[in-house]
């Protein structure tokens, strides 16, 4: 009887689970990383954005501007 029962169980247990699909999401956007290394060289090769290079190019007043579609923000 436990046997008839726990079969029983069993079945119901395993039909009343739906394998529901999950709706496809289109993907509309991406992430694009991107890194650029610039450096200022002298005539000698020294790279003048080092603070122990002689006459170098402090960062304090230098800026960064992002032109996005023809305007600089």
């Amino acid at each position: 009887m436990k046997k008839i029962i726990l079969v029983s169980l069993f079945g119901l247990f395993i039909l009343g689970c739906e394998k529901k699909e999950e709706p496809s999401i289109p993907i509309d956007c991406f992430n694009l990383h991107l890194s650029i290394n610039f450096s200022f060289i002298n005539s000698n090769g020294e790279d003048l954005l080092r603070s122990n290079t002689e006459n170098y190019f402090p960062f304090e007043p230098m800026k960064l501007y992002y032109d996005i579609n023809g305007r600089t923000q």
